[in-house]
């Protein structure tokens, strides 16, 4: 089998796989793309199954991006100031939000009820 026949047989899968693991279209064909540029540089000769070679490898690398997203949120989070946060939370004024989403609804509702011309 050609490496384009290969790459045709086992791409959705593949994609299914990361996606599942990742939950991100565009992180997930990153992946897959990433794995099949690598299986293209071994020495194909190496692998006794492709299918499991490929499914192993996609599998490893969902794992090691799914664990260098998490080391970034770390990152990001202990670097926040907490109480300058809950600071500003406490002084923010909370009672808008309930009269913007009203009026949301109140408008959505009214354009809902409005013929076409009206609506214009």
């Amino acid at each position: 089998m050609t490496h384009a026949q290969t790459i045709a047989l086992y791409q959705p899968l593949l994609h299914r796989i990361a996606y599942n693991l990742v939950r991100c279209k565009e992180d997930a064909e990153d992946i897959v793309q990433e794995t099949f540029a690598k299986w293209l540089t071994i020495d194909q000769q190496k692998i006794e199954n492709t299918k499991a070679y490929l499914v192993r490898a996609v599998t490893n690398n969902c794992l090691n991006h799914l664990s260098a997203l998490k080391r970034k949120k770390e990152e990001y989070f202990s670097h926040l100031n907490w109480e300058e946060l809950v600071e500003k939370f406490k002084e923010t004024n909370l009672s808008k939000i309930d009269l913007d989403v009203n009026l949301k609804e109140a408008f959505a509702l009214l354009h809902t009820k409005l013929g076409p011309l009206e609506r214009l």
